[in-house]
């Protein structure tokens, strides 16, 4: 009997993890992807701004996405965080809090392959996506953020609430919404397991 623990990310990966029969550790993983198309693109090189003190915010905001499209989260948060300590504009730090959502949700998803847990990051994936859906309470990308950090914790009931209010957000036939649909029913199947499970 294999037993699995799991991760999804609305931009990747879903890590199968399987203890074998007598409850050994199997040394067996495998990887599941579940790919956003908004996930898929190609990073723009013009986004590739050099960052200074008197830089503003909105080239940050470019650096940002340039560095997350370049996994190098950190560069991303740092940039983030210095953002958002030079704007009191509404718009923009609802992008930025976004951002910040987006790359502590893939810094989860690293740890949790290096060290077995998250080390924090999907709920400050959370706090930064709720931030955003304050000045955009309609950002299908932020409530399926949250989804997926749900999704990764296991809590299988609220993930299922963010990807379904998510996809209300969303024409059910933007690819998106097809790729929120193939998480929510990953969750459903779990959530039935769990409920099986004595």
């Amino acid at each position: 009997m294999l037993k699995f623990s799991i991760i999804v990310i609305t931009t990747g990966v879903l890590i199968l993890g399987s203890k074998g029969l007598m409850g050994q550790e199997q040394e067996r993983r495998g990887v599941m992807v579940f790919e956003n198309p908004e996930h898929a693109k190609l990073p723009d090189e013009t986004e590739n701004i050099e960052i200074t003190g008197s830089s503003p915010v909105e080239d940050m905001l470019k650096s940002i996405n340039y560095n997350y499209a370049h996994r190098d989260f950190d560069k991303a948060i740092e940039l983030g965080e210095a953002a958002l300590e030079k704007t009191d504009d509404q718009q923009l730090v609802g992008l930025i809090d976004f951002s910040l959502s987006s790359c502590y949700l893939e810094k989860g998803i690293q740890a949790h392959m290096k060290i077995g847990n998250d080390g924090g990051y999907w709920r400050k994936s959370i706090e930064y996506a709720q931030k955003a859906l304050d000045v955009y309470p309609q950002s299908w990308q932020a409530l399926a953020n949250i989804g997926s950090a749900y999704t990764n914790m296991k809590k299988w009931e609220q993930a299922d609430e963010y990807f379904i209010e998510a996809q209300k957000h969303l024409n059910g036939s933007d690819p998106s919404f097809a790729a929120i649909e193939m998480q929510r029913q990953f969750v459903l199947e779990m959530r039935k397991k769990e409920r099986q499970t004595p």
